[in-house]
Parts: structure tokens; sequence; C-alpha cells
């Protein structure tokens, strides 16, 4: 009787974690590949800029501030396997940033001049994700969801808007033009990378965090504002978009 019942224990605990491991990766086909799902959130957003590197004659300092939009969309998610998906989106989203800029320069050792500029700027955007969704399962009705992929995005619309003070003649001048174009702010195409986390629980909610990293530098040759050092920016001024998106979602 031992000699039957050890072999069998041990056939039990070796196929234990093996099951377990299936479960957690779960390899299988699905039952249904094509899923559709809603998604809804907020973002903050901002930009990555190369602007205090070309500011070598004049004392500069620029303060960039994040804030807050909105994002919705839907998604197709194609299940490759259970593990596995390809997941393309589309998404509008509005976007927000700001800076505070103080430069000073010195014509000669008797004259000061400082030029602040605070700015606000918004901006819209259609936003097209391709990810790859590596999916671990948590437990029957919670699973975790690693994505990675390119986007690229076409804006829409958006606004600059500017104060930009001088003193000491305290000489204030208000500043307000469209977001996009060659005489403005930003070019509209834009491409990067979008990776981050998500939930599915109970195999229809959702709930996500992603960041959008852009690749393309979105400056035009009018990107600055400030007239003391507008020459030197336009000799290379680099503008990155970032943004984090927090969403909730329903899938079908």
């Amino acid at each position: 009787m031992k000699k039957v019942l050890l072999p069998s224990v041990l056939a039990i605990a070796a196929a234990v974690p093996s099951a377990s491991a299936q479960f957690v990766i779960n390899t299988a086909e699905p039952e249904s590949v094509v899923h559709i799902g809603v998604r809804a959130g907020v973002n903050v957003s901002n930009t990555s800029s190369n602007e205090q590197g070309f500011m070598s004659d004049n004392i500069y300092m620029r303060i960039p501030h994040w804030k807050p939009g909105f994002s919705a969309g839907a998604v197709v998610d194609l299940r490759i396997r259970e593990c596995f998906a390809i997941q393309p989106g589309v998404f509008y989203s509005t976007r927000a940033y700001g800076f505070d800029r103080c430069s000073i320069t010195s014509p000669d050792k008797n004259t000061s001049t400082v030029n602040t500029t605070s700015a606000d700027l918004t901006s819209r955007y259609i936003e097209v994700p391709i990810l790859l969704s590596f999916r671990v399962n948590m437990s029957r009705n919670f699973q975790l969801q690693f994505d990675f992929g390119p986007y690229v995005e076409w804006g829409l619309g958006g606004k600059e808007k500017y104060t930009v003070t001088t003193y000491p003649s305290k000489n204030v001048q208000k500043i307000e033009r469209d977001y996009f174009g060659d005489d403005n702010l930003s070019k509209k195409f834009n491409w990067g990378f979008k990776m981050g986390v998500g939930f599915e629980i109970d195999r229809h909610f959702y709930v996500g965090a992603h960041y959008m990293a852009g690749c393309r530098n979105m400056a035009t040759l009018n990107s600055c504002t400030d007239p003391a050092a507008a020459q030197d920016l336009k000799a290379g001024v680099n503008l990155r978009n970032k943004s984090w998106q927090f969403t909730v979602g329903y899938n079908f």
C-alpha cells in the first residue's frame, strides 16, 4: 500500500505548481478573440525642454508646471492568447501645461533688463496607440496587464496665453495665439511610446495608469515669447510632449 501511495502523493505534489503556473500565465487560446472596451479618465501633462542650454549669455530660470486634462476613447482587444493581446485604440484628449520663465540680460555693466514670462498652454489631440499587452492572472477575477507600444497623435487645436513683464520699465505685454502651426508654438503631428499597467476586474471592469513619452521635437521656430531670448532659442530649442494618463473603463 505504501509503495502505491508514495508515488501518487509525489505525482500530485509535482502537478500542483505546474497547474498553478498555467493558471497565472494562461497560454490557452481564448474563447473569443475580439473584445471592445471604452475608457475615460484624467491626465497630467508637461513638456521636456532644453531651453536653458540655449541661454549661455543670460541668467536664466524656467519652472515648468504640470496641469490636468481629460481623455476618453475606445480600444479593441485582439486576444492572441489568454496571456497576450494586441490592443489598438482611439482617444480624444485635452492637455494643459504651463511655465514661469525669467531671464536677465546685461548689455553693459550699468544696465540690466529682466524679462519674466508666465505661460498657460492648452491643446487637444486625437491619439491612436497600438499596445502589446501581457496578462497575468492574480486570481480568477483579477488580472494584471503590462502594456507597451507606439502611438501617433494629431493636434486639433489649442491656445497659448502669455504674460510678459519687462523690468525696470514694468512694461506688461499680453499675448494670445493658436497653439499649433508654423507661426505658433507647436507642430501638429507627434509620435512616441506609451507604457503602463492595467487591472481587469471580473473580466469587465478596468483601471489603468500609463505614461506617454513623445519622441518628436514639437517646437517651431516661433517657440519663444521672451524677446530677449528669442534669437538664441530659435537656434535649436527642443520641446517633447509627456503625459500621465489615469483611466477607468468597461470591456464588453
